[in-house]
């Protein structure tokens, strides 16, 4: 029943509590008599995990009694440890943690109490992870998590960077290609004018799905009637010149808004389409297809 009750109170530790507190809970709950200091080892084992257990092993030694003066070695190795530099702090953090992944593989339960006393000693508070992620630590995550926070950094440094890019005039350029047309445009704050190769956008394109191709950009960003528009587009037809001048749009938009850029990023709109037709090949009637084959 002892063992129980000293379970349930460790489970109540589990999610905020470090592995020497744990242990040493262990070590003092069932300092009185070697035979409940077993019992206790055998339970906690499997919900805690081994190293828990070879803790309790260790703090309880063999005289079984808890050192009243601990809490003044906690004072004084605290107070030691401020001294450190932050960037002394990480460095010995990243060693011990190595160290303890080794040893998690190796399953050598009196090498991971022994390394447990050894790194943080009677304190029964360290600034490290809880419980749970020290049993279940894994080098191969940690480095793949790290990775992942330098990437997150790197694009917010990269977004802050950002700056509107504009002339003398207040617009901003953006080419953009389709097939084999190419568009270049410029786009400045207005009322919605839009003039393509000097017609308006109703008359250039009499076809809604490419009219809608070209506005695009403004209803993804809710920006539509915001900005003029003036463009030249060349090469290919209606609907390679109605993505085209969607590309320039796009780009032009990013330029003169930064903040528009993941909007229009994540609806693809700043990719360049690189589909083209495929050349004709020799001896074929097209790409692909063949002439009809005549036996004899």
């Amino acid at each position: 029943m002892r063992g129980l009750r000293h379970l349930a109170a460790l489970q109540s530790l589990l999610s905020n509590t470090s592995l020497p507190t744990v242990a040493r809970s262990c070590a003092v709950a069932e300092s009185s008599t070697q035979n409940s200091l077993q019992t206790t080892v055998t339970v906690v084992a499997p919900a805690f995990g081994f190293a828990a257990a070879a803790a309790a092993r260790w703090y309880a030694s063999d005289s079984g009694n808890f050192d009243p003066s601990m809490e003044a070695r906690q004072k004084s190795s605290s107070s030691a440890s401020t001294s450190l530099s932050t960037g002394d702090q990480s460095a010995e953090s990243e060693d011990w943690l190595e160290d303890w992944a080794k040893l998690l593989e190796k399953n050598d339960v009196a090498a991971q109490a022994e390394f447990l006393h050894d790194t943080f000693g009677d304190s029964t508070q360290f600034d490290g992870p809880p419980l749970h992620e020290l049993l279940n630590y894994n080098k191969k995550e940690e480095e793949r998590a790290r990775r992942r926070m330098f990437e997150l950094q790197k694009q917010e440094q990269i977004r802050q960077a950002r700056v509107r890019v504009v002339d003398e005039f207040g617009r901003s350029y953006g080419t953009g290609k389709r097939k084999t047309s190419i568009a270049r445009v410029w786009l400045a704050a207005g009322t919605g004018d839009m003039s393509i190769n000097g017609r308006s956008l109703n008359t250039y394109f009499p076809l809604f799905e490419r009219r809608a191709d070209v506005l695009d950009p403004f209803c993804t960003t809710n920006t539509l009637g915001l900005f003029d528009v003036r463009c030249t587009v060349k090469g290919g037809g209606n609907t390679g010149q109605a993505q085209a001048v969607r590309h320039g749009i796009s780009k032009a938009l990013q330029l003169f808004e930064p903040e528009l850029r993941p909007a229009l990023k994540a609806k693809g709109l700043l990719t360049r389409d690189s589909r083209i037709v495929e050349r004709k090949k020799p001896g074929k009637a097209k790409a692909r297809k063949s002439f009809q084959w005549v036996k004899r």
